[in-house]
């Protein structure tokens, strides 16, 4: 296994992806499977609010993301809950939207960020095309 890409096409080599594709799938029931939202739990929430939310419920699909994406073992939040760190809030607001986002794949419905973005595209006036690519 090498995580070299081939040269040619700037890819990897097919037994690492096969390989990383194994150990995700090992890892779903330890982790996917345990950061779900059941759905009489998900409710809508502001921007702020969700943020919030993310905060509090730190699941484990939200650290694996949040170490993988930062190369961080531990969340800094006392720079991620303050105004003056915001490239800090927007990072970790990035990978509470990605859980989300992910988590989605699992569910057969939506959890708290596709509440978040449906109420805001209903305030907005946005064509039905549009609010369709985030339903």
């Amino acid at each position: 296994m090498s995580f070299i890409p081939e040269t040619s096409s700037k890819t990897l080599p097919d037994d690492t992806t096969d390989a990383l594709c194994e150990f995700g799938a090992w890892l779903h029931p330890q982790v996917v499977a345990t950061s779900v939202t059941p759905q009489a739990l998900v409710s809508t929430l502001t921007p702020r609010e969700f943020f919030q939310h993310s905060l509090d419920n730190y699941t484990p699909m939200l650290a694996l993301l949040f170490g993988m994406s930062t190369g961080n073992s531990r969340r800094d939040l006392e720079k991620i809950t303050c105004k003056d760190y915001q490239d800090h809030q927007s990072v970790y607001l990035a990978t509470a939207v990605a859980h989300d986002v992910l988590l989605r794949c699992s569910t057969r419905y939506p959890l708290h960020f596709q509440h978040v973005i449906h109420e805001l595209l209903e305030s907005q006036q946005v064509s039905n095309h549009f609010r369709e690519l985030f339903s």
